[in-house]
């Protein structure tokens, strides 16, 4: 009798640590699907390097009962690179900016930093743009394009690829030619065309070094690219007199302001602190150096 009741026992303990087994098992498999590109259909998983110095372009916020737009007008104002070291640089219209990130898995937290104030006008979604990025808690990669979701189910910020915004040489090679001063008071904006935009010009080499023209004077310098920062150091240059009309003095002293730029419609914008003033540039011939 006391065999059997041995038996019994011994068998009520193997049932029960199977039991346990299987349940443990079944929560396994449960943690491996998750954080594997958001369950979506189409969608892929997402490593830093998928995302990484490449220029996103906000093309259509979709799922939001407020605010939806199936497609952005003006994408390329609308942009967002993120670089390897948990830091992004962003585009909100008239405005400039940067912070930190996180991403772990499909989980991503965009935490704010600093942008410039200016005012955009009444049809800019700048404010929009940057409220809908600081409340991201999601990402996946959906046909190429790179998704942003939102806790509210089906909310979601799309962004199509423009390129590396400083590998692929988008603005190196190129001689700049100085066409256009934008300047901006309270909600004005000022615009002043320069005369002869062949007498300033600009080449961003890929050594980091630029070469210059200032109406009379030439010489060069040095410059840095991080995201869509920028900034120009002061350049070794010739020293002639260029006359009363000329604008070199001008040209040097704005290029020295620069904190930003960004390519819209094939002019390179070269933007200045915070104050929302702009330099503009068209494109001239292939530097041939």
């Amino acid at each position: 009798m006391l065999n059997i009741k041995k038996i019994s026992t011994l068998f009520l303990i193997f049932v029960l640590a199977s039991a346990a087994l299987l349940i443990s098992g079944c929560t396994d498999k449960t943690d491996i699907n998750e954080g594997t590109g958001n369950g979506q259909p189409g969608s892929e998983a997402v490593s830093i390097d998928d995302i990484a110095d490449i220029n996103w372009q906000w093309s259509a916020l979709i799922g939001d009962e407020d605010i939806n737009l199936p497609s952005i007008s003006d994408p390329q104002r609308y942009t967002i690179t993120f670089s390897k070291d948990g830091t992004y640089g962003i585009k909100a219209d008239c405005n400039n900016g940067g912070g930190e990130y996180a991403l772990e898995g499909d989980r991503l937290t965009i935490e704010p930093g600093f942008a410039t104030l200016v005012y955009c006008g009444p049809e800019s979604l700048d404010t929009q743009y940057l409220s809908l990025l600081h409340n991201v808690t999601g990402l996946s990669m959906e046909d190429g394009k790179l998704v942003l979701s939102f806790e509210e189910d089906g909310k979601k910020m799309i962004f199509v690829r423009e390129g590396p915004s400083s590998a692929d040489g988008s603005i190196l090679g190129i001689e700049w030619q100085w066409t256009e001063i934008k300047e901006v008071s309270g909600d004005a904006v000022n615009r002043t065309v320069v005369p002869k935009p062949e007498n300033y010009n600009i080449v961003f080499q890929e050594d980091e070094r630029y070469s210059i023209k200032a109406d009379c004077n030439v010489g060069n310098g040095e410059y840095t690219i991080k995201n869509n920062n920028l900034t120009v150091s002061a350049p070794a240059l010739t020293r002639a007199y260029c006359g009363p009309e000329s604008m070199d003095t001008l040209y040097l002293s704005m290029l020295s302001n620069v904190t930003a730029f960004s390519l819209e419609n094939e002019q390179l914008v070269l933007s200045l602190g915070d104050s929302g003033n702009e330099m503009i540039f068209d494109r001239g011939v292939a530097n041939k150096q």
